[in-house]
């Protein structure tokens, strides 16, 4: 959405000024608050429900996200959709981790996790030069509508002709997974500093899109 966040302004504040754009900018804030929430209740959930329908319902979350953000009527119901992607989002990546290690053994998973990523990186550099010129010629709507749409259809389809309906674990955890999962990570220096580094990679880049609106 940072991709968007001058056409946004222009949208309902008429102008692009910086503090329309700072006001768009607020997207971001609340998406990653909510996926924060999301990300620690999915905890929960991966082990209660099927990796398949939880990968589902993430689709289907992006899918209404992109329809609702299409027509909304103002940057408060744009809000709420761009929420709705978040939650969507988030239940993809971490239920596409937790596959990886729940269905291969340990020698296949940091390499699988490595060809993810490197596809996800190649995609974005095709993609977004589409994304300008879609942007250009019909509005931030048209160009997050014919983009995210096929994507999230398609990731629907596949998931539901691919992915088993019940995966059986690799890994074996004790009666309370949840504590010994965190358990793990807290007791691993290269698990936190890779969780630190994320997080100034990931926040650092999204203040650096949005800069370039100004």
């Amino acid at each position: 959405m940072a991709l968007f966040a001058t056409d946004i302004a222009t949208t309902f504040f008429g102008s692009p000024t910086p503090e329309a754009v700072a006001s768009v900018s607020q997207l971001g804030t609340w998406n990653t608050l909510t996926e924060s929430i999301i990300t620690l209740l999915l905890s929960v959930l991966v082990i209660k429900f099927r990796h398949k329908s939880l990968f589902l319902v993430g689709s289907a979350f992006i899918i209404f996200s992109a329809i609702g953000s299409y027509f909304a009527p103002s940057l408060l119901f744009l809000q709420v959709f761009y929420i709705i992607e978040g939650v969507g989002s988030v239940i993809i990546s971490i239920i596409s981790m937790t596959i990886i290690a729940d269905a291969l053994p340990e020698k296949n998973k940091a390499q699988t996790i490595g060809y993810m990523y490197s596809m996800g990186a190649a995609a974005t550099l095709v993609i977004m030069p589409i994304v300008g010129f879609l942007t250009n010629a019909g509005g931030w709507r048209a160009g997050l509508v014919s983009i995210v749409m096929p994507f999230a259809l398609l990731g629907l389809i596949t998931s539901l002709l691919l992915l088993p309906p019940k995966i059986n674990r690799k890994t074996q955890f004790s009666s309370n997974p949840i504590l010994e999962s965190f358990r793990k990570i807290t007791k691993t220096r290269s698990a936190i500093a890779c969780l630190v580094a994320n997080l100034f990679i990931v926040q650092g880049s999204e203040v650096a899109v949005f800069a370039l609106a100004f």
